[in-house]
Parts: structure tokens; sequence; C-alpha cells
């Protein structure tokens, strides 16, 4: 558990000012070298989804703020991007919560994340990485207390220009390249809406992509983004 006072604290030091409201997430993370034996091939088989195509696909650079604790993340999005202004967001761990294990395997715990978008980060002694991203997405709407897909086309959007759920889940798929050319992969599990909800939202979602086959994931490749960085130079080196 984080004490909300050290991540108000952080948040007025580095940024110089604060901005009340979050988004709330509940979140589960994996990475690998190499990732988990089929797992690509299912999320991106439209078959194994009732013929939905996983959106997005496209390339972006996004730069992560080095140096930061385990419980707190920066991230510039668009950072290669010079035709639009980027946005710097930060999160800031709330609490993890211990779940037993369900239909996604042996299953780590759910961490609880608010999210903030700032105009700007004045940055830390340690610097940032710019890494370069492809993303593949699958969009989940619980607003109405079942999961149903949102189909999603190449920029992530609905194909049927829908608005999107305030109540849901992102499931996605990433290739990561780092600056040495070495390329990571990392499988998240990432919901939004009330505080009251993301954490059963993520063991609805669970359930749903176990019923589709996805194959099941080690524990001990779970982490978080933030703590993925703390190894970072160890991660360019290999």
């Amino acid at each position: 558990m984080i004490h909300d006072s050290l991540l108000v604290n952080v948040m007025i030091d580095k940024t110089g000012e604060w901005q009340e409201s979050g988004q709330m997430s509940a979140e589960r993370r994996w990475f690998w070298r190499v990732p988990c034996a089929g797992l690509r091939e299912w999320f991106i088989d439209a078959t194994k989804h009732g013929d939905c195509p996983a959106g997005g696909g496209a390339a972006r650079v996004d730069a992560y703020e080095l140096g930061m604790p385990s419980y707190i993340g920066v991230k510039r999005r668009g950072h290669a991007d010079s035709a639009k202004k980027s946005v710097v967001e930060v999160k800031g761990l709330v609490a993890v919560i211990a779940q037993p294990d369900d239909s996604a395997g042996a299953a780590p715990p759910v961490e609880i994340w608010c999210k903030w978008r700032m105009p700007d980060w004045r940055g830390s002694t340690a610097g940032s990485v710019a890494i370069t991203k492809r993303r593949w997405l699958r969009k989940f709407d619980t607003s109405r207390g079942e999961v149903s897909e949102i189909t999603l086309d190449g920029a992530e959007c609905p194909v049927d220009a829908r608005p999107l759920p305030k109540f849901g889940c992102n499931v996605e798929m990433t290739s990561i390249v780092l600056p040495n050319s070495a390329e990571w992969w990392t499988f998240g599990v990432e919901s939004f809406g009330s505080a009251s909800s993301i954490v059963q939202t993520v063991g609805q979602v669970a359930h749903e992509l176990a019923a589709r086959g996805m194959p099941t994931l080690d524990s001990t490749t779970s982490m978080s983004y933030p703590q993925w960085l703390q190894g970072l130079s160890d991660r360019v080196a290999t």
C-alpha cells in the first residue's frame, strides 16, 4: 500500500501544480523478451474473438522518465511526433490487492493506479528513455454489467464511431523496442471506471479471455511499467 500523502508531495514538488481529479484503473501486466507461447497469435486471431479483429498496430514513440520509484510512472506520449503537442501522463500506485487464482491462471495481484495528465514535467536527473511501441488493443464495455467487445480500427477508435464507454477494460499486446534495438513484449489488462467497479471488471474480463482460450500466463513475469523501467540499464545491455 502506498501512502497518498507521499504521492501528493511528489506530484506537487515535480510539477508545481496539482490536478484534483485523476483516472483510476485496476491493472495486471506481464513482460517478456519472447512472448508467452501462442499469446500473440491468439490475441491477433479474430476467429478466437468472435471474428472481432484487434485494433491498433501502428508504431509510436513514448518517452519514459528514469530514476523514478516503483510506485510512480511518468510518460510523455507522442515523444517523436513534432506535429502534435505531447501529453505528459503521471501514474501513482494507490494499492495492491491480492487475488485468489482465477481463470487467467495463477493470477498476480491487482494493482490500483491513478493517472493524471499534466501540461509539462520538469524531469529528473536520471533523464528519460524513448521507447518505440507497437500496440494491438482490444476494448471491452462493461457498462451494462456484462462484457462486450468493441470493434476498433487501426487508430484504436470504434469502427461504428460510438462514444467510448465509461466502464470497461483495455487489453493490449505490445511490442517494445529499446534504443539499443532490443525487443520486449508486454501484455496488459487495465480496467477503468469507478473506484468501486474496477477490480471486479478485471475479474470479469479475465473470465471472458479464458473462455476465448487465452494461454495461461506465469505470474512470475508480472510487473508494472515502473518496475520494469527500474531495471532498464540491465535490459538495454542484454
